[in-house]
């Protein structure tokens, strides 16, 4: 038997080593030519620690990642509105490993076997033959499977082939994100800024660097956003505390990443037969909440799980569908609206969304977040 993966970023990756473990051949097919070193970072939360404990693929990334133990979320001159840290008897609650995703990739492709992953090969679409599955790719090449999981992103082409009407949608803002080197200004706690213009977090990531990020609000399809420079960041950003400005003076337009936050509408189908949706592919969410890779990793976990107990592929993707259906459409649906929350840029909105922050008690924080942390 083999499974084809269609896609070579976490999810992908995540894939291929839980079913190596389970003695299944596997081969992965990544769209681009190979994963650089982009600017971006991410928090492994404790959901998707425990999913990479389960796969016994922990210890590398423990060792490489800087650990968050709590979140302080500002406004604009730096006041503190709430900080998210574990409270005494719950210890998983707002912690996490932060790391640059290059460096997760790299450690993830060590576990592989050797001549699985495939680069430069993009998916458009997929067919069945006899009961196998053809993947179709834009070099006019195929690859021929017993079934297909895809994890080809929030762009996927099989999902949009399987449900044309599953495009992403717009969130209503913007973001820009980049790494500095972290020796100079020696930051050590994660911030995140909510203020009239937008929002600015801060991230303490592996190797001494910071992994920042800034969202404002724009139409998607606004020219001059979309052309926007870090000269247009500190303009955009100048009445914000000091720091914020600090990280912008050391940054580069060379590293600068930018793209509409999108998500897509909760689905009630995963599996599809031969072929099944995981990550974004499936439920792609905006980052509010910091679980887009932590839910990929879960997914593999939970599939891992169902394949495990024996039962026949297709009907473990019909178990891994019913149980992960309900979780991530929770997810983007939540996310969504602390995204839509976090934008206000209403003056009286933004100071009542901050007195609610403060004066909200910190179990009912910790209720929400363990439906997130709930596995």
């Amino acid at each position: 038997m083999k499974i084809l993966i269609n896609g070579g970023g976490i999810a992908g990756l995540t894939c291929a080593i839980a079913l190596q473990k389970l003695g299944i051949e596997t081969v992965v097919y990544e769209s681009t030519p190979e994963k650089k070193p982009v600017g971006a970072g991410l928090v492994i939360q404790s959901n998707a620690i425990s999913a990479l404990e389960y796969l016994g693929i922990e210890d590398k990334i423990i060792e490489a990642a800087n650990p968050i133990n709590q979140l302080v979320i500002l406004d604009e001159k730096a006041n503190v509105i709430k900080i998210q840290k574990p409270s005494s008897g719950n210890r998983e609650l707002f912690s996490g490993l932060a790391i640059h995703r290059h460096t997760l990739h790299q450690i993830l492709k060590s576990y592989l076997q050797e001549n699985i992953l495939f680069t430069n090969k993009k998916a458009l679409s997929f067919s069945y033959i006899n009961e196998k599955v053809i993947l179709h790719f834009e070099d006019g090449s195929t690859a021929e499977g017993d079934f297909l999981v895809s994890t080809d992103g929030i762009n996927s082409n099989i999902r949009l082939q399987l449900l044309p009407d599953s495009k992403p949608r717009y969130a209503g803002y913007f973001c820009w994100r980049s790494v500095i080197d972290n020796s100079e200004l020696r930051i050590t706690a994660a911030t995140e800024t909510w203020g009239t213009k937008g929002r600015f977090g801060i991230v303490p990531i592996n190797e001494n660097k910071i992994y920042w990020y800034a969202t404002f609000n724009s139409n998607q399809f606004d020219v001059k956003i979309n052309h926007y420079s870090l000269k247009n960041l500190h303009e955009h950003f100048a009445d914000y505390h000091l720091l914020v400005r600090q990280i912008l003076e050391k940054s580069s337009d060379d590293n600068l990443i930018k793209n509409p936050i999108c998500d897509i509408k909760p689905l009630n189908q995963f599996a599809f037969s031969r072929v099944l949706l995981i990550g974004d592919a499936a439920h792609a969410t905006t980052p509010n909440l910091g679980q887009g890779a932590c839910q990929a990793i879960e997914d593999v976990m939970v599939l891992h799980k169902e394949i495990a107990l024996g039962k026949g592929i297709s009907s473990a993707f019909r178990s891994f569908e019913r149980r992960r259906v309900k979780k991530t459409k929770f997810i983007i649906e939540t996310s969504r609206k602390l995204g839509a929350i976090g934008q206000f840029e209403n003056k009286f909105l933004i100071s009542l969304r901050n007195m609610i922050f403060k004066l909200t008690p910190e179990f009912v924080t910790e209720h929400q977040f363990k439906k997130i942390y709930n596995k």
